[in-house]
């Protein structure tokens, strides 16, 4: 499957989800993920913060591959820069580039960030 592909179906999911009166929201929460940090600032990590910005999920900052600062008031780190931050408040990060899931979470791992790291494709399939 293309990531093109991937992508349009796991926003084709999510909007029917949201249309089923399921949100990202309950999903985090059901998952005693309140506090979390975003792996990925391209656009399901955008839509992501979009979604959760006015609700009970509290996003502490982003990672990203690049680290460039965005139009949004939250911290975006590289991932070298990452390590160094306190996820003793952190219940989890969510990782929104979905089609790179497996190297991410390596990544973290190997730079001792040992917290839950979910995918938002899992995030929203495991329903």
């Amino acid at each position: 499957m293309t990531k093109d592909r991937l992508k349009a179906e796991l926003f084709y999911r999510w909007i029917r989800l949201s249309q089923e009166g399921i949100s990202v929201e309950s999903l985090l929460l059901d998952k005693g993920m309140k506090n979390i940090c975003i792996y990925g600032f391209d656009i399901m990590g955008e839509c992501l913060l979009y979604e959760l910005e006015n609700s009970a999920i509290d996003i502490r900052f982003f990672i990203d591959k690049t680290g460039e600062r965005k139009f949004v008031d939250f911290p975006i780190y590289t991932l070298d820069e990452a390590k160094s931050q306190d996820y003793s408040a952190v219940d989890g990060i969510i990782v929104s580039p979905v089609d790179d899931y497996e190297r991410i979470t390596s990544d973290l791992k190997k730079h001792g960030i040992n917290v839950k790291i979910v995918s938002l494709e899992d995030l929203l399939y495991e329903i």
